[in-house]
Order: C-alpha cells, then structure tokens, then sequence
C-alpha cells in the first residue's frame, strides 16, 4: 500500500525517458517548488523507446507542437554543457542532418511536410 507522500503530487509525470525526464528537470530548473513525480514502470529503463533510440533527433514532423518540442530538445542538446556539466564536460553531440527518402507514394506528401516545416521556422533541404 502506498503511503500518503507516494499518493499525492502537484505534478505527475508519466513516464521516465527522455521526455518525462526533461518535463521534470525543466520545471525544477525555472524554478517549479511543488513535489513532482516521475511514474515509470520500468525502473531499470530497458524497454522504453529511449534507451533504443540510436540518439537521431528528428525535427520533420506533420504536427506543430512535435515539430517544436523537436526544436526546443535540439536547442538543449546543442547547450547540452550547460545542463548536464560532468568533472566540467559534458556528453558529446555532433549534429549531422536527417534524412527522409521520397518515393512515387510518399513523394506528395513529403512536398507538403517541406512546405509547412518552412513556415514554421525550419529550413530543410530539398
């Protein structure tokens, strides 16, 4: 049974990858004072889509708020020193592109995803 600290929060965060674990990082460091909790069900973080993901950063998505949560986490990788300073240095990160490959089915539709990523303020090759 949990206790009474356990069962209350002034926010819940569900999930601890890299998004759920930024949310909480990010609301302590603008200087958030309630109790958070992370709820992760995987504890040892070896079956979410973090701890697979091979570290690409894609930022061509059709929806806009994904496109600038995308913007918003490559920002902080760039500035990643400033965040997550170990003995004075930080993980390395090396930007070096996406790419999406268009055939005769997607081909419209990747046209499109060009044309409204540009409004949005990124500058993708075409």
């Amino acid at each position: 049974m949990l206790s009474r600290r356990t069962r209350s929060a002034d926010v819940l965060i569900v999930g601890g990858g890299i998004v759920g674990a930024s949310v909480a990082y990010f609301l302590r460091a603008l200087g958030f004072t309630g109790r958070i909790v992370l709820a992760e069900r995987d504890f040892a973080f070896l079956w979410g889509s973090t701890r697979h993901s091979m570290g690409g950063i894609r930022r061509c998505f059709l929806s806009q708020v994904n496109v600038r949560l995308a913007q918003f986490s490559h920002e902080v990788y760039r500035e990643i020193e400033r965040h997550l300073p170990i003995d004075g240095d930080a993980p390395p990160f090396r930007p070096v592109g996406y790419l999406l490959l268009a055939n005769g089915r997607n081909w419209s539709l990747l046209h499109a995803m060009h044309s409204r990523l540009r409004t949005w303020g990124l500058m993708p090759e075409w």
